[in-house]
């Protein structure tokens, strides 16, 4: 039986009223409001029911029949055109929603002339409407702003139909008039930052609109935009919000626009000012990119729903080059939409000639447009609209300011998705993962599959390059074969013997094909490396880069893995200006082949961290580290070992700068990760752990600290061969932990150790002996040995004078531990002399603000009370 129009009216309402009572009292409430109204009672009851399912799909249905309800009682209004309210004559409707309808209205007193926008609301409404437009009316008059639509009056008609007067705004919706201005992406721009400022305006009036969308941002001749329609403003005063606490979910659900719909709303949880934050993104998406942020995967209000709450936005400089979905505005497609009739024009011609249309609407080119998106407008739009509300923007205003940074070429604060966070998301696409445990062989197997990968996916290469690869693959194959016990009588090989049997092979079998012998020197060298035999890493890495470079020609991919690896070497052998020329090299190498977005920019920018970091340039290693994370934001599938690279070397920083609680919420993060993905005995997830137990022990957390250094100590001698520089950092870092509980001699034979495993580890000097030699020195100290104590301490000052010049900040903590001694032996002029000369190192190195500035000072002023 079809309902007539008066009957939809009384359902609309009973339906309202129905969802107002407690849920208990609900059915019994039901059967006394409608009778005997068999079909009624019916139809209310499924709405209900659609209303109160768990599901996206049973929500939607229920909005989606309350649109039918408004739509079919439509009729039964009663004509108030031409009506008075006050002073005001109704002249047209302007528009209609879910708080009632809007009417252009003249003033008709003979007062003077004006018009004005009346907002009606129907004397049938349900209570909780009827209580939201007194918000609405109470909202409207605290915000005077001139990007607001100003409230003028308020009032009810005698037939009991409450209205608000409003500033009327002749303009068109904000989609509408930058379509038809043509507007630029730097026009479009700063009028949302006009808009943000507005917004921002309200919330510090403790509103928050939630409802932001084209419609209700209306732009006058004079380009200025007005936003409109707060009707499902949510008070943020907890003395004011109180009392509409029990209308509020209810009636949003049925209200708000699913496009401008931020995830937490569909959830029904609370809306904050970074609600407001993401609708202003997914505005900002479409007059950008013409569609809607989640438009094309989204055919109906489910899917929209499912993919608001779970999928992340296409990239805007990527969406503007993809054909136009469905739910744009015809004046958005090429054709208006008659292009959707000709079966024979093919996706890729569907997607060119929408975005030529669309890039015409801006006043360029498809490839300028996105171009023009393409990084911070990227970043900036996807920070706006993630899912969860705290990774948003703080506010309004900080969209606004970094908008204004992008049109003023500063640089913008948005970052794109942290390290940790890209992995999480990688983890819930890849949930399984297999680990490696000996490092020369993960190495190596990887070298296998990474040149199988490149021949399929980038076969356009030179066709040398594609050669050298199955070579180099071939060998590496034939290598691992040749290692299995069935082939070795039984025996297995070790990592060790295994890297010997392939650089002695590379020497006999490769010698006319100086390509293919370049790439296996590097990759077998750098497995060396990795396993802390530097001599043969050394020798390897040396002979690749001079076979490369006799073989002359331009540049290629080869050279720039010769440099970065060599690079890298030089860093860990505190060469520091030759690792800088090298990895100089590498970057430019791989910048002009690869471009500025690829995985090898991110290793070579953080093999500058490395390097910076160890010669505390602090600022200059940061640099580099913001430049790894943007390349990453930017790669459409990040490797999850760069990733957690990067968040690490954030993690180092921050220790080494004394920002201890942010460097071991890094550390445990990532530790956590790497566990879970690698296993706890993966030799990076040791490293990792190794790491987050040093930071701990300069936040004096001793126990935790030692008991896990006591683990990763455990581990490597378990997993590494003997003598790996590993074992002998490890061994320095317990003992460090030991003497700070007062233990020094129990510490004092584990540094002895670790000494003689960097001697035997590295030739001539090296930044890790002499930091050994410190570390034994000082134990010793402690255990009233002052003699032996200066003699260690002179070498290893001496060992970093000869590695880092007369003038460098890691000399401070040489000189501060010789202070320490000579104050011990009374010779308080010679400890403050050393005092003043670390108090120098330590400002350039550290600054004012560092832990270690801070100790150097206090201990000038106790030798100042000893003279």
């Amino acid at each position: 039986m079809t309902l007539q129009a008066d009957q939809w009216q009384r359902l609309e309402t009973l339906f309202e009223q129905a969802l107002a009572q407690p849920e208990g009292e609900r059915a019994a409430w039901v059967a006394s409001a409608v009778g005997e109204d068999t079909t009624l009672r019916a139809q209310l009851e499924a709405l209900i029911a659609a209303d109160a399912g768990d599901g996206i799909i049973d929500r939607a249905v229920a909005r989606a029949a309350h649109r039918l309800l408004r739509e079919s009682s439509s009729g039964a209004e009663s004509v108030v055109l031409g009506r008075r309210f006050g002073p005001y004559r109704l002249v047209r409707e302007l528009g209609r929603g879910g708080m009632g309808r809007v009417y252009l209205a003249e003033r008709d007193d003979e007062q003077y002339r004006g018009q004005v926008a009346i907002k009606l609301l129907p004397s049938s409404a349900s209570a909780g409407l009827q209580e939201r437009f007194r918000t609405e009316r109470q909202v409207q008059a605290d915000l005077q702003h001139p990007g607001i639509a100003r409230l003028l009056d308020a009032g009810t008609s005698e037939e009991g139909e409450a209205y608000l007067v409003l500033e009327y705004v002749d303009g068109k919706p904000i989609d509408v008039y930058c379509r038809e201005q043509r507007l630029s992406v730097a026009a479009r721009l700063r009028l949302v930052a006009e808009l943000c400022d507005a917004v921002q305006f309200a919330h510090r009036n403790l509103v928050v609109h939630r409802d932001i969308k084209p419609s209700n941002v209306l732009v006058t001749a004079d380009g200025a935009p007005k936003l409109l329609d707060f009707g499902i403003a949510k008070l943020i005063d907890p003395d004011r919000a109180n009392a509409l606490a029990l209308h509020q979910t209810a009636e949003l659900s049925r209200i708000l626009t699913l496009e401008a719909a931020s995830p937490e709303q569909l959830r029904g949880e609370p809306a904050t000012t970074a609600t407001d934050v993401y609708a202003l993104g997914a505005l900002l998406y479409r007059l950008l990119t013409g569609r809607g942020a989640h438009s094309a995967e989204a055919t109906d209000p489910v899917t929209l729903s499912r993919a608001i709450l779970v999928s992340e936005p296409q990239r805007p400089s990527l969406a503007v080059l993809a054909p136009l979905p469905a739910d744009c505005d015809a004046g958005d497609r090429a054709d208006n939409g008659e292009r959707a009739d000709n079966g024979n024009v093919s996706a890729l011609a569907e997607a060119g000639e929408d975005a030529i249309h669309l890039a015409a609407q801006l006043r360029t080119t498809p490839e300028k447009l996105s171009r023009a998106l393409r990084g911070d407008l990227d970043t900036i739009l996807l920070k706006a609209l993630r899912k969860e509300p705290a990774r948003r923007y703080a506010s309004a205003a900080e969209l606004a300011d970094d908008l204004g940074r992008h049109l003023q070429r500063r640089p913008v604060l948005a970052r794109g998705d942290s390290a940790s966070y890209l992995l999480r998301r990688f983890l819930a696409r890849h949930s399984k993962a297999v680990a490696g445990t000996a490092i020369a062989v993960v190495a190596m197997i990887g070298l296998v599959g990474f040149y199988t990968a490149e021949l399929a996916s980038e076969r356009d290469r030179a066709q040398r390059e594609a050669q050298r690869a199955e070579a180099v693959s071939a060998f590496l194959t034939d290598l691992f074969e040749g290692a299995t016990p069935e082939r070795n009588l039984g025996e297995l090989v070790s990592a060790r013997e295994l890297l010997d049997l392939g650089a002695a092979r590379i020497e006999q079998e490769l010698a006319s094909e100086p390509a293919v012998q370049a790439e296996l020197m590097r990759v077998i060298g750098s497995a060396y490396a990795a396993l802390g035999l530097v001599d043969p890493a050394t020798d390897l890495l040396e002979q690749a880069l001079a076979v490369r470079e006799n073989l002359g020609g331009p540049a290629d991919v080869l050279l720039g893995d010769v440099l970065y690896a060599l690079g890298n070497l030089r860093a860990s052998q505190g060469r520091y200006e030759e690792a800088t020329a090298l990895l100089s090299r590498a970057l430019a190498t791989r910048s002009a082949l690869r471009g500025d977005v690829h995985h090898d920019i991110v290793t070579t920018h953080l093999g500058f961290a490395a390097l910076h970091e160890a010669q505390l340039a602090f600022d200059d290693a940061e640099t580099h580290i913001e430049a790894a994370e943007a390349v990453l934001a930017a790669l459409p599938s990040p490797d999850p070992e760069l990733v957690i690279s990067t968040r690490l070397w954030q993690a180092h920083l921050d220790r080494r700068r004394g920002r201890l609680d942010q460097s071991i919420a890094g550390y445990r993060e990532a530790v956590a990760l790497r566990t879970e993905v690698f296993g706890a005995d993966y030799p990076a997830t040791l490293s990792n752990r190794s790491s987050l137990a040093q930071a701990l022990t300069d936040a004096a957390h001793f126990g935790e600290a030692e008991e896990i250094h006591s683990g990763v100590l455990e581990a490597r001698r378990r997993v590494l061969p003997e003598g790996h520089p590993a074992i002998a950092t490890t061994l320095s870092s317990l003992a460090t932990v030991l003497k700070f509980q007062g233990r020094s001699a129990e510490a004092e034979p584990l540094e002895a150790e670790a000494l003689a495993i960097q001697r035997a580890a590295h030739r001539d000097d090296h930044p890790q002996i002499a930091v050994a030699l410190n570390n034994l020195a000082n134990l010793r100290h402690d255990l009233n040995d002052l003699d032996g104590a200066f003699a260690l301490h002179q070498e290893s000052l001496a060992m970093n004078r000869r590695l880092n010049g007369d003038d460098h900040p890691i000399l401070a903590h040489n000189y501060t531990n010789l202070a320490a001694l000579e104050f011990e032996r009374g010779n308080y002029t010679q400890a403050l002399a050393l005092y003043r000369r670390t108090l120098a190192l330590a400002r350039v190195g550290y600054g004012d603000e560092n832990p270690f500035t801070s100790h150097t000072m206090h201990g000038i002023g106790n030798t100042l009370l000893r003279l």
